[in-house]
């Protein structure tokens, strides 16, 4: 009997048995729905954390100084001198002082990022005014402050000083609010500015009595980032012996990102095909079924002259087919479950061909491997026996 034989009458067992098909269908699908899925929002989320991340720029610095003795802080007064000594690899370059301290909002505590900087960081982060402006070098330890986007609509949804020219207290002193941000892409390393209350570094050092913990920069172009990422740790070394300078490139970042995404897109992909082997174990099962109640048919085939081989290959086939249209159909449910993930999530689809290859792919090997054992039990059928049963 040829191929082709084979496929039409697998067809028609496949409709005759309509329950018990649509009961194997299931488990394929599924199974390949799951790797198509998983792996494709893996890959989407991948695009956008990346896609977010070299928004900021890719030439955007940030050194973390960390005191060598206890108690030391790198005082502002030091920054011009700072600035001065990497002006020939960076500019502009902005000092950053952080703080978190515990907010009640509506009954509720939780913490803010108090952030004391310069205006520069609205140049480095291409920071967007919603209202009112951002902080100056004219408001030198001047008790201003800005709101990020999150904190004020937490601030207006709790009843509580949130718009422009309203008095906010920190620390038992009054801040007067003059700007609140548009919402923004988190910057290199930082604390989230949505959800930060910026202020002058005059100011917040000397309410704080901190000192200066991050400067972020951004390189002058046309110069080599790795070579003046050399030159910078070299100069701080030899200026600064008393602090410890940690410098973050978004370029590390982006390759640890893409090192880590593809980690995570590789579990997904794992987790997903137990689904599918879980899935090919149903056929087999079904399979057996198949092979017990067909005795008789099987014996049928043998006694008129069927050859082994045949028997095999129609029963592998017709696990195959079974495997193929779940897979078919498993792809589909897989780009639909992708496309609903990336609606919600306002992410741009993104579905790759070779991850539906991959998941086509699969399943028919599901449908040969979950095929075979119950083919060769076909295929060993004593006829006599079978015709007895």
């Amino acid at each position: 009997m040829g191929v082709w034989s084979n496929v039409l009458e697998t067809l028609r067992n496949l409709l005759a048995t309509k329950q018990r098909s649509a009961l194997a269908l299931i488990g394929i699908i599924i199974g390949t729905g799951s790797v198509v899925a998983m792996i494709s929002i893996g890959s989407m989320a991948q695009r956008e954390s990346l896609k977010r991340f070299q928004a900021m720029g890719t030439d955007l610095i940030q050194i973390r100084l960390r005191a060598v003795m206890p108690g030391q802080s790198l005082g502002l007064e030091r920054i011009p001198a700072i600035e001065q000594g990497l002006a020939a690899w960076l500019h502009p370059l902005a000092p950053k002082a952080v703080s978190a301290d515990p907010v009640d909002i509506a009954g509720s505590r939780t913490y803010v990022d108090y952030v004391g900087t310069t205006a520069a960081l609205a140049q480095l982060n291409d920071l967007v005014i919603a209202k009112g402006r951002f902080i100056s070098p004219l408001d030198r330890y001047r008790r201003f402050c800005v709101l990020g986007a999150e904190i004020q609509r937490r601030f207006a949804d709790a009843a509580l000083p949130s718009d422009v020219g309203e008095a906010l207290v920190f620390r038992g002193r009054v801040l007067r609010i003059i700007g609140i941000l548009e919402p923004t892409s988190k910057g290199l390393g930082d604390s989230d500015l949505n959800r930060s209350i910026v202020l002058p570094a005059t100011t917040f050092i000397r309410m704080i009595r901190g000192g200066v913990s991050t400067i972020s920069a951004r390189f002058r172009p046309g110069i080599d980032h790795e070579r003046a990422t050399d030159d910078i740790a070299r100069w701080l070394r030899r200026n600064l012996p008393d602090f410890t300078a940690n410098i973050i490139r978004p370029e590390q970042m982006i390759a640890q990102m893409r090192q880590q995404m593809r980690l995570f897109t590789l579990m997904l992909g794992v987790i997903g095909s137990i689904s599918l082997i879980v899935g090919g174990v149903g056929v087999m099962n079904i399979m057996l079924v198949s092979v017990t109640e067909r005795r008789r048919e099987i014996g049928v085939r043998v006694a008129i002259g069927a050859r082994r081989w045949d028997v095999r290959m129609h029963f592998l086939i017709e696990a195959m087919m079974l495997s193929l249209f779940g897979g078919v159909l498993g792809i589909g449910l897989g780009v639909l479950t992708a496309w609903l993930v990336s609606m919600v999530a306002g992410w741009a689809f993104f579905v790759s061909v070779p991850v539906m290859i991959l998941g086509f792919t699969v399943s028919a090997a599901v449908g040969i491997f979950s095929g075979l054992y119950p083919a060769v039990q076909a295929s060993k059928t004593d006829p006599i026996v079978a015709l007895r049963s």
